[in-house]
């Protein structure tokens, strides 16, 4: 531990709060931090907390009614009051610092409920996103107004800021469970928004509209430096004028979904990169100025990326739209490339390798179902090849359940070097156990897990060559994209 207190807690405002102080200051670990380091920052934070543009955004979305951002009382009369409360809020973190005024002081003995460390001050939902204002008493310990809190810990909390993301008006920050990463993320989002002040410091700062995308961009550059990332947890920050009417937002992109990406790009860098690169927005423009000088958005995204958030609970969903290439439902957008997708036009974008990984990363699917799937497919594909059977492939494609399936097979006459499919098998292919060990069908996927293979296998053989006219006649249903994650159809059961 740093001897002036400040280090990863687990608690994530005042770890990302650290962590952009240790970006700040260029260290590698808070126990590095220096008293010039928090000084330096400090008066760097606190000449552009008092501009009225960021501190209009920090009192509505992070601190509302906080005394140095009260909407209601930024204009340059109130820039000096407002730099005085700043400066004595941030030097609390100092030994025997003044308590500033109408702050509540600890009590003798109180500890910070985050830390442990002593308290210096009591605060409300001004300074501590989340809590009630100074008023309220409800769901407090000891039926008392605001928590204590420790100098350093309340320091870590507001310039937490300074290396979020405003995504709809809202800060977003991401954790993740090592400290080095987090500097690192830190640091990316801190250097850019200090490019922006350093450009105009008058000017809002940027939204994103494609918040989530641009913390996976940061991720990918991870990859690079450290074999294993973990996981990362974002939080949106919603706040009001009424604190109790505020919330806060958490979005998980878990461990196996970031060792997917990560695997993905390595194993299987050609059809990756290619399905990421689809995957961008359409739109020409990289940036839109708001001509009131209120709201300037960067624009560039990736959907793909930003599906990545979904997962596990929308599996299905994703291998539809990015694996299997089916189109978005809906009303075109022309800046939206999945109105676009399709076999027509995608067709060399299938990958069952690249499905594979996705199965037994995301999905958890055992590898004997996965074997089971593939094997009949090369022997569904064989068959096609070998009798040029261009209508069976677009039965099993238009398939609509499992009896179906089977009539289609059923038909396939032995005598012709046909296929032979055993009850195992098919069961394998068709069936799993739920978690009560009853046997459940999810024809669905299997069919399309099965026609993905088989795609590939027919292309790799150069049947396409002279039967392409057949991916025209492939109905591809379309996917609703936003649909209800907790849907029957959003999970892959396995």
């Amino acid at each position: 531990m740093s001897e002036l207190g400040f280090r990863f807690i687990g608690h994530p405002m005042i770890d990302v709060g650290v962590a952009t102080l240790c970006a700040a200051a260029g260290v590698d670990t808070p126990e590095k931090l220096t008293k010039a380091h928090i000084e330096d920052f400090s008066e760097y934070v606190i000449n552009h907390y008092i501009n009225s543009n960021l501190a209009g955004f920090l009192g509505s979305s992070v601190f509302p009614n906080a005394r140095f951002a009260n909407p209601a009382q930024l204009s340059m009369d109130t820039e000096p009051k407002r730099k005085q409360i700043l400066k004595a809020l941030f030097d609390l973190w100092k030994t025997n610092a003044p308590i500033p005024d109408k702050e509540t002081p600890a009590k003798d003995g109180e500890t910070c409920v985050f830390s442990n460390d002593p308290a210096v001050i009591r605060v409300s939902g001004m300074y501590i996103p989340g809590l009630t204002d100074e008023t309220k008493i409800n769901f407090m310990p000891q039926g008392k107004t605001k928590l204590p809190i420790s100098g350093w810990c309340l320091f870590a909390i507001l310039v937490m800021p300074m290396s979020g993301v405003i995504a709809e008006g809202q800060l977003m920050v991401v954790t993740a469970p090592n400290g080095k990463t987090m500097i690192d993320i830190a640091e990316a989002n801190l250097t850019k928004n200090r490019k922006v002040m350093a450009l105009d410091s008058s000017a809002p700062r940027p939204s994103y509209a494609f918040a989530k995308s641009e913390f996976i961009s940061r991720l990918l550059s991870l990859f690079r430096k450290y074999a294993v990332v973990g996981s990362l947890t974002a939080y949106r920050f919603s706040a009001s004028p009424d604190p109790s009417r505020g919330k806060i937002t958490i979005e998980h992109l878990p461990s196996n979904v970031i060792r997917f990406v990560s695997r993905a790009q390595r194993e299987f860098p050609t059809a990756w990169n290619a399905i990421v690169k689809k995957a961008n927005w359409l739109g020409k423009n990289e940036y839109k100025i708001d001509p009131k000088g209120k709201k300037n958005t960067y624009l560039q995204g990736n959907y793909l990326y930003e599906d990545l958030w979904n997962l596990p609970h929308q599996s299905k969903h994703f291998l539809d739209i990015y694996l299997l290439r089916k189109r978005r439902k809906g009303n075109d957008d022309k800046n939206d490339p999945r109105f676009g997708y399709g076999l027509k036009t995608d067709f060399h974008l299938i990958s069952w390798g690249l499905t594979e990984l996705f199965l037994k990363e995301i999905t958890g699917m055992n590898e004997r179902r996965i074997d089971a799937i593939r094997d009949l497919a090369d022997s569904l594909a064989n068959y096609i090849r070998e009798e040029n059977k261009p209508k069976i492939l677009k039965e099993i494609f238009e398939a609509r359940d499992d009896n179906s399936f089977r009539k289609i097979v059923k038909r396939i006459p032995f005598e012709t070097g046909g296929l032979h499919v055993g009850f195992d098998q098919f069961v394998d292919v068709y069936y799993h156990r739920d978690d009560m060990g009853n046997w459940r069908t999810d024809w669905r996927l299997a069919r399309d897990l099965l026609v993905i293979r088989m795609l590939e296998k027919l292309r790799e053989d150069g049947w396409f060559s002279e039967n392409e006219a057949i991916l025209t006649e492939l109905a591809t249903e379309e996917v609703e994209v936003g649909a209800d994650p907790n849907s029957e159809d959003s999970d892959i059961e396995v």
